[in-house]
């Protein structure tokens, strides 16, 4: 795997594991979330801009594909495969809004 490979494995990983943190923490987390909301919108404004660099230098074609079902079924559909990222990219955006909308009427 490439270090980009790498990178990208790692963010998708922790943003699973924080999601799911939020889920079992509850209020505590949510609480957090919601002080640092302006850092997360950052951060996962940055995860996609990361995922749209990844394709574009070779990420259409990484081994990740392969481990993620049902991915592995369709080794040669690219599309698919930006298809995934592009839906992951606008509902990161819809969500960024959406909380700063939460924001902006308390």
């Amino acid at each position: 795997m490439k270090s980009m490979d790498w990178i990208i494995a790692i963010a998708m990983g922790s943003c699973l594991v924080f999601g799911t943190a939020i889920v079992i923490a509850g209020p505590p987390l949510r609480h957090f979330l919601e002080v640092h909301s302006a850092f997360m919108n950052a951060v996962a404004a940055a995860m996609c801009v990361l995922l749209i660099a990844w394709m574009l230098t070779g990420g259409r074609e990484s081994v990740l594909w392969a481990w993620m079902p049902p991915f592995c079924l369709y080794p040669k559909a690219c599309w698919v495969r930006w298809l995934v990222i592009v839906g992951i990219v606008i509902g990161t955006l819809v969500a960024i809004i959406k909380s700063n909308e939460g924001i902006n009427h308390r």
